[in-house]
């Protein structure tokens, strides 16, 4: 979130968060107790923990491949949560391979919720079983 300055002559610790004198630090979090000497000037860098957002279409027999980030914003992504939602028609949901069974079913006006707690998906792949098929995927960094 907010970026922080130590004017001060000597190094202070705001929060946890050690800061040298003169030095300018990010963090991704608000710093509520600054000592003497220490002053937000930025508001950046903002945190998002949303990596992907994201409407895909496609008729039966079609496939889309999300794929899963390693890093965003400079951050590891380790685990994700999130849902795949089913606007119009029917799809089959696999991780990383096709061949991963058994598949998840879904259909029109269902969620598909996904939560790992550790780096176990690098793909989602969407095969659409209805043509005009709509899903929304949303997926966070956790």
């Amino acid at each position: 979130m907010p970026t922080y300055k130590n004017t001060s002559g000597s190094v202070v610790t705001a929060d946890g968060v050690r800061i040298e004198p003169n030095e300018t630090v990010e963090t991704y979090s608000y710093l509520l107790n600054l000592p003497s000497g220490v002053s937000k000037i930025s508001d950046t860098p903002y945190w998002n923990d949303l990596i992907i957002s994201d409407v895909q279409t496609g008729n039966n027999g079609e496939t889309d491949t999300i794929e899963i980030p390693e890093i965003v914003n400079g951050e590891d992504v380790k685990a994700i949560r999130g849902q795949i939602y089913c606007a119009a028609g029917s799809c089959t949901i696999a991780y990383n391979n096709v061949s991963n069974t058994p598949l998840a079913k879904l259909i029109a006006g269902y969620t598909f919720p996904i939560h790992t707690i550790s780096r176990v998906i690098d793909s989602i792949i969407i095969n659409y079983t209805a043509d005009s098929s709509s899903i929304r995927t949303d997926l966070r960094r956790i």
